[in-house]
């Protein structure tokens, strides 16, 4: 190290040191030193650069005259990249030399040359090259906004910043290319905070919200799921998972925090012991609330916890839970594993719900029994007083059910469930029903057993139907199809007869994933109690326009047709003539006429059918705007069969029944024909034929003779 006079006190000054990198048309890498004094010294003849390659250590210096600024290069004629090098500045005069000034840290690094493009292209206009879309980003350089959530793909960049291949919504898809990133329903462009899951609800303590809910995909790794909810105390409610891969298995969670959770499918022991236990991506729903009892503006009280529990090595612990509400009914009731403090696969099962409690216990596979570690629980109860509301939150209306399965799948939600059991101890797979709770919330789908009616542990399990059933109310409501649709015809079975008002069902908003139904009273009823209806259930499918020939010789035809009027017959042609008179299934698409209406049908043969629009008699002369209406017609050779839809196998039957004003059995079910009295009072109407429809629980109706002139609809219910 050199060694140097110091300068007197009454002349001594402090350097300023610094290293300005910057680029010039000939040297894209230069660095400068640049330094300063405090006060003008007007005897300094010089300055030292001292370098070395620890703090404080400088091995070496170079003098570069009375300079205040110069190129590294020339203190150090060869810098070695990914070194760092340690400097400090001196100032001299003929008789003493400074102190060392600050010390500045550099590490070399070796910049390449800018290659000057003259022909970037940018096709659509969005910011970004052709060339960085389609190499880099993963986006459509043909498209200005490639997700289409109403942000260009420049913008977008600039949203996300160093997140943009980050996966918020843990969907497989990143933010760049996510039409909605943070999963909450609502489209990125719509979204006041698109990196945070708008809450689905909110009360007066809880202002900001305290629960948010999404669709997650993961895989037998752990897959983090970001809310940037900043709860505080946060239970997570999740499942049950869709069936891409069969072998069976559970969701598991982990490293819950207030902005997010991880989570995973595990599968049983037993498989990981042969090898087996890579599993593909799965999908499941998951809500996540904040602890506490929450009470609802629609008067459902909404309560999360949480609880802690484990295993026994020789007998089943049932552990009973009491509520902190005091629900005036039975709650729906949904938990969930919150921790992995035990590596084993573990399932949590719930019995004997009450208004005040439940009882709860972990499973492992029956092949294993050496108990379980204390796991953490969540659970969601709630009490709705009529299965059907809407929070004040976002996407927040929601559809509870008690249902039934066993280990096959059945119809609930948009969704078919089964009981999937394990086979750790023997190969039988088969489990008897077991209560199930269920709910619809926005898209979220959940689903919980809540019996003990089999002993051999099992998962929920569930795939996309293209069939299922929904409650109704007078208010529109948002039914989401699991399935993805390019031109989707819904067709709608008849409303129950829980409310006697008379009414139709009505649809609209029909788009690939999702349509709008209510039940529409008809309009002299809106004096009465201004057409409020009560829940009403009722069933429906989904399928692309086609003929569908199968594999039991049926012939399924789904197609559209537009009529307009009232009671003018039209004639519709079927894409392909039926080997025999077909079964008819008819509902409106569209909403283009507010009046309520409903879709008759007389004269099917096998090369087709007419239909005409009735609105209710006193306005018969008024005319009808044009709608669109969906048809589906199956040619069974047998009336009954199994079909395959998509990659679903259903079984059907079909009936023709005869039903006037009164109920008449009709397939487990009781219809009748229900005339409306705005023009007179009796509501008496001779008998009609009625095509019905059954697959496994869902069931259609629909009138196709027309005898009686007066506006009529099909209702239902259950068989006594």
């Amino acid at each position: 190290m050199p060694t140097h006079g110091k300068i007197p006190a009454s002349s001594f000054f402090l350097l300023f040191f610094f290293l300005i990198p910057f680029c010039t048309p000939t040297d894209s890498h230069a660095v400068t030193l640049t330094w300063t004094a405090n006060d003008p010294i007007e005897n300094v003849t010089g300055y030292k650069i001292h370098y070395g390659s620890a703090s404080g250590q400088y091995d070496n210096f170079t003098d570069v005259g009375n300079v205040t600024s110069c190129e590294l290069e020339k203190v150090i004629s060869t810098l070695e990249d990914g070194k760092t090098y340690y400097l400090a500045a001196t100032a001299y005069s003929a008789t003493s030399e400074s102190d060392f000034s600050a010390e500045v840290v550099y590490t070399h690094t070796t910049v390449l040359e800018p290659v000057l493009d003259t022909e970037i292209t940018d096709s659509d206009g969005d910011g970004i090259s052709d060339d960085d879309e389609l190499m880099l980003y993963g986006s459509d350089p043909d498209l200005t906004d490639s997700d289409n959530d109403g942000i260009s793909d420049g913008d977008e960049l600039a949203l996300w910043a160093q997140d943009w291949d980050a996966d918020y919504d843990a969907d497989n898809i990143i933010n760049l290319l996510d039409d909605d990133a943070d999963g909450d329903g609502i489209s990125d462009g719509q979204d006041s905070e698109p990196a945070a899951t708008a809450p689905f609800f909110t009360t007066a303590q809880y202002p900001d919200g305290a629960g948010v809910k999404g669709v997650v995909a993961f895989d037998h790794n752990w897959q983090s799921v970001t809310s940037n909810a900043g709860f505080t105390n946060p239970v997570v409610i999740a499942g049950p998972a869709s069936y891409n891969d069969v072998a069976p298995g559970m969701i598991r969670l982990q490293n819950i925090t207030g902005n997010s959770f991880e989570i995973k499918f595990l599968e049983w022991q037993y498989l990981a012991d042969l090898g087996l236990a890579a599993h593909d991506v799965e999908e499941a729903s998951y809500l996540v609330l904040e602890e506490g009892v929450h009470y609802m503006d629609d008067g459902s009280i909404w309560e999360a916890g949480t609880f802690e529990h484990s295993g026994s090595a020789t007998s089943v612990v049932w552990k009973t839970m009491y509520f902190a509400a005091q629900f005036p009914a039975v709650p729906y009731v949904f938990l969930t594993v919150q921790t992995s403090n035990d590596l084993h696969p573990v399932i949590i099962r719930v019995k004997n719900i009450t208004e005040a409690q439940f009882q709860a216990a972990l499973f492992e596979e029956e092949a294993i029994k050496d108990g379980h570690a204390i796991e953490k629980i969540g659970y969601l109860a709630v009490y709705t007083p009529s299965r059907a509301g809407e929070l004040n939150g976002e996407d927040s209306a929601y559809r509870f059910v008690l249902s039934q399965a066993d280990s096959n799948f059945a119809s609930l939600h948009g969704h078919e469930i089964r009981l999937q059991e394990e086979q750790s101890a023997d190969t039988e797979t088969s489990h008897i029903i077991e209560t199930i709770n269920a709910l619809q919330i926005g898209g979220a789908f959940l689903a919980q057993a809540t019996s003990y009616l089999g002993g051999d542990p099992f998962s929920l399990r569930q795939r996309p139907s293209f069939y299922s059933s929904t409650s109704i109310t007078d208010s529109w409501y948002t039914v989401p199809v699991a399935k993805q649709y390019e031109n989707p015809v819904v067709i709608a079975g008849p409303p129950s007869f829980n409310d006697a008002d008379p009414g139709v069902i009505r649809l609209r908003n029909i788009t690939g994933s999702s349509f709008e139904v209510r039940f529409q009273e008809w309009y002299y009823l809106a004096d009465k109690d201004a057409g409020i209806h009560s829940l009403e259930d009722a069933s429906w499918l989904v399928l692309e326009p086609g003929i569908y020939p199968m594999a039991d010789g049926s012939i399924w035809q789904v197609g559209t047709f537009s009529i307009n009027g009232n009671g003018i017959w039209y004639d519709v042609k079927f894409t392909q003539a039926s080997a025999g008179t077909p079964a008819v299934f008819l509902t409106m698409q569209t909403y283009n006429g507010k009046a309520p209406v409903v879709v008759r049908a007389r004269n099917i043969s096998p090369l087709g059918f007419q239909a005409a629009l009735f609105e209710e008699e006193a306005v018969m002369d008024s005319g009808h705007v044009y709608e669109t209406i969906g048809y589906l017609a199956i040619y069974s050779p047998n009336s009954a069969g199994s079909a395959t839809i998509g990659d679903q196998k259903i079984s059907y039957t079909l009936n023709l029944v005869e039903a006037d004003d009164h109920f008449t059995a009709a397939a487990g079910r009781e219809i009748k024909m229900e005339e409306e009295q705005s023009l007179d009072s009796e509501t008496s109407h001779m008998f009609e034929t009625v095509n019905t429809l059954t697959i496994n629980n869902a069931f259609f109706g629909q009138e196709i003779s027309s005898s009686g002139g007066d506006t009529t609809a099909v209702r239902y219910r259950m068989a006594p």
